[in-house]
């Protein structure tokens, strides 16, 4: 009897206390969606997104409301073990934020109205950012001017060069940030590919379409001149390329992404998952993003003394 009474009290207390931690979302509020997850879902493509503010609604957004609607978000969200190369890169090509977003497909920035000002303050910065839509959030001080921004320098997930640069993977960082370098015409190849390197021409890349699934991305594509295509999904062996239907080499270019080399012509390739790697989800980014979700309820971590 008193066993009974034990497990039953600590039972209640386990309830008690996970409601300062958990709530449940309704998940027709979360099917319903709002302005701003329908904007970002119908014209995200396969693009991601970027929150500068991860605290409240934002928090929902990337544990819930993201994931249901199948958003592309590019934030750090959960990442208890980070991996060296995401270490690497963030240490050193995260010192200029928005040149992580170039490299990184990232389209649309939500963000407070008081950054897009900071932009404009800089016009060379002013000008690759397009306000696109303008709500307000809740927050502890009240209600706050958001703005949604699409960025016009990003490289798309796709993107085809003509130029390319064979670097050491260790040097590739450094070089990255570099302002002398620039992502919009020039792709980096780690020197153990074995690629010669190529007559820079100052070419701008071709951004390309692709027809993705969970575990595959296939892409057609036409070049008079043999090139790279860059596939903003991170590099992991696991991974396999085919260029019409024959396998082909996995490259790992500007330090984190993927790549193959294709010679003139028209040509379908193929990035496909196959073992030992992450499969494609496009809510993911370069970076991991970890969410919980489910089919009834969804259930988000609360921070205590906040509703």
């Amino acid at each position: 009897m008193g066993g009974s009474v034990l497990i039953a009290v600590l039972a209640l207390d386990s309830v008690m206390l996970s409601s300062h931690y958990f709530k449940a979302d309704n998940i027709a509020r979360i099917k319903k969606g709002n302005d701003i997850v329908r904007f970002i879902k119908e014209n995200q493509g396969n693009e991601r997104t970027f929150f500068m503010d991860q605290s409240g609604i934002y928090n929902q957004w990337l544990a819930s409301d993201g994931p249901f609607h199948g958003l592309n978000l590019f934030n750090i969200w959960q990442m208890p073990r980070m991996p060296s190369e995401y270490k690497e890169f963030l240490g050193t090509v995260g010192r200029n934020q928005i040149r992580v977003w170039e490299l990184s497909a990232v389209k649309y920035v939500a963000a407070p109205q008081t950054v897009l000002q900071q932009f404009k303050n800089n016009p060379a910065l002013g000008e690759q950012f397009t306000p696109v839509l303008n709500y307000q959030i809740p927050t502890a001080k009240g209600m706050r001017p958001e703005v949604l921004l699409e960025f016009k320098n990003a490289v798309p997930r796709f993107a085809l060069y003509s130029n390319w640069q064979v670097v050491p993977l260790e040097n590739q960082c450094s070089l990255l940030v570099s302002e002398s370098h620039n992502p919009q015409t020039t792709v980096l190849v780690d020197s153990g590919a074995g690629l010669p390197e190529a007559k820079l021409n100052g070419s701008r890349f071709q951004a390309l379409k692709a027809e993705v699934s969970k575990k595959a991305a296939v892409v057609e594509l036409e070049t008079d001149k043999p090139s790279i295509l860059r596939f903003a999904q991170r590099f992991q062996p696991g991974w396999r390329v085919e260029v019409d239907g024959k396998p082909a080499e996995l490259l790992r270019v500007d330090y984190l992404c993927m790549g193959v080399a294709v010679p003139e012509g028209k040509h379908t390739v193929e990035f496909r998952c196959v073992s030992g790697a992450s499969e494609m989800v496009f809510s993911s980014g370069v970076f991991i993003l970890s969410f919980v979700g489910g089919v009834v309820c969804i259930v988000i971590r609360k921070r205590i003394g906040t509703e």
